[in-house]
This record gives structure tokens, sequence and C-alpha cells, in this order.
């Protein structure tokens, strides 16, 4: 009895007091990461597009807006007039060849180590997932050690008849590129791949063998539908990332190298951004032409991905 008027007697106060107390620390909680966005994500995104209508003319900061002249759309309009830059969309495309492989050696791969009965599946997946999370810098710098001139790939090549890999050459520029972006990024589609797989219902697998269901039939009317979800994620994130690939291709070549064969979107805005050719407005207006290219493809991927899911139901 005691304990139930001490509680109704409670001082109100009290309540108000902690009931403040956690609203402010709840808020100071979600405005640190708020404040950080705004900082780092908002205010480059307003100086980037404030930059792309202008053409830096000072001595100082490049982010000094007093030393800047308004041009309005000449820097979109030279960008888009580069034939350097058109030749980059292109690369930047043709380097999006690489999800696709990915996501189907990887789903190969994901089928075979998902197999209980296969000894070292996890020695496989493991061996698969290293050069993903190996540094792209030091993947990269190890393959040129191996291709470039009097490299030891190509001394090989050489002595059993191949063709050597001139990385001077644009012919073997893409094949190059690709197979690197599928060397390093098949582990993860494997990883994900084997995880969806785990996820299938066994129970449908056996409703369709009792059916008279073949292994492609299990495979293409069971399996693989129930792994569309990662398919599509795969698919989306893979084309964002290679149409803003930069690394691999500044690390194996540079601007000017296989007559600009290796420039890609990222690497054309980079150039730019150099001490030695800075054009920072010209830069944020092809970052801003690459993030609207990257936008209608994501769009485009979803409306595509929409359409075929309502006609399958």
């Amino acid at each position: 009895m005691r304990l139930e008027l001490s509680k109704e007697n409670r001082d109100p106060k009290s309540k108000v007091h902690s009931r403040a107390f956690e609203n402010t620390y709840g808020f100071l909680t979600a405005v640190i990461p708020l404040l950080g966005f705004v900082i780092f994500g908002v205010t480059p995104i307003i100086i980037s597009t404030i930059q792309s209508f202008t053409n830096y003319a000072g001595a100082g900061s490049p982010y000094d807006l007093a030393n800047t002249v308004f041009v309005g759309f000449a820097k979109y309009s030279k960008v888009l007039h580069d034939k350097v830059f058109w030749q980059a969309v292109g690369t930047s495309f043709l380097n999006c060849l690489v999800t696709p492989f990915c996501m189907a050696f990887g789903l190969i791969i994901a089928l075979l180590v998902s197999n209980t009965k296969l000894f070292g599946r996890n020695f496989y997946k493991a061996l698969f997932f290293i050069p993903y999370v190996c540094s792209v810098v030091a993947s990269c710098l190890i393959w040129v050690c191996l291709l470039e001139d009097g490299g030891f790939l190509n001394q090989l090549f050489t002595k059993i008849g191949w063709t050597w890999v001139d990385l001077n050459n644009p012919k073997f520029v893409m094949p190059l590129m690709i197979f690197l972006g599928v060397w390093s990024g098949v582990g993860f589609s494997v990883i994900m791949y084997t995880a969806a797989l785990t996820n299938t219902d066994n129970g449908t697998i056996e409703a369709a063998k009792i059916d008279g269901a073949n292994k492609w039939q299990q495979f293409w009317h069971v399996t693989f539908p129930s792994i569309m979800p990662v398919t599509f994620f795969l698919l989306v994130t893979g084309i964002i990332g290679n149409l803003q690939d930069f690394t691999r291709f500044s690390l194996v070549g540079d601007y000017y190298k296989a007559n600009g064969s290796y420039v890609t979107m990222a690497y054309y805005l980079y150039h730019y951004m150099d001490s030695d050719m800075l054009d920072l407005g010209l830069a944020c207006a092809a970052s801003w032409i690459l993030a609207l290219i990257v936008m209608i493809v994501t769009v485009t991927q979803f409306i595509v991905n929409r359409k075929q899911g309502d006609t399958t139901k």
C-alpha cells in the first residue's frame, strides 16, 4: 500500500526533468551524424553546384567564391563538346561488362561451393573472396608488374608463342580492365549468392522433383526466381560502381596512355582537378553529368525490374 502511494505521489517535476533529459540526449545523439552529413555531404554538393557554373580565376583556394566568375552553362557545354569526355563515357559503359561477368561466374561458383558434399568448400569461398578484400592499389600494381615490359607473364607468353600484353596498346586496355574487375569483384558475388542459396526453400525444390522437373528446370523455375532480389541488388550496385570506376584505370594506365583508352568519366573529372590542369568548374560540371547518367541508368533498372515483376504476377 505504501509502495503504491509513493508511486502515485511521486513528484511530477522529476518525470518532466527525466523526459526532458531523454529528449535532449536523443537529439544530441541524432544531431552528431546529421551534422557530419551536412558538413561533408550537403555542403560539398552545394559548393560543386555553384562551382559548375563558374570559372575559377583566383590564385587562392579553389573554394574561394569571391574569386570566381559566373559563366552559366559554359562548362557543361565544354564537357559535352569534348571528344575525350565521350570516349570516357564509352569506356565507363564498357567497364560495366564487369558486372554481368561477376554475377554469372559468382552464381556458378556459388552453386558449386553450396554442394555440401564438396570437400573444402569453405576454403574455396575464402579463395575467391580474398581478391575482393585485398587492396585495389596493391592488386593493380601486382598485375602491372606481371604485365609490364619484361614482366613475368609477358615473358611466359613470349616463350609459349602467345601475343604479349602491351599496356600501351588500346586493343588490350578494356579486355585487361574487365579481367581485373572480374578477378577482384567475383568474390563478393559468390558470397552474396551463397547466402541467397542457403535461404532457398528446399520443400519447393523437392516438390519440383516429384513433379518430374530436371536439374535445369529446378534451377530456372525455383532457385533462380528465389534469388532475384540478390541478383537485382548486385546488378544495380555493380553498374553504379563500374560507371564511377577510377582507381584501377588510373593505376594501370594514365590519362594520355594508349590514346586515352584508360580515361573513364571519373578519371576525366579528376584530370581537371589536378594542379597542372586546374579547372574546378569543368570538373564539377563533369561530376554532375556523371551523377545524372548514373541516376538515369539506376532509375531505368528499377523501372524495368518493376515491370518484369508486374508481368510475372
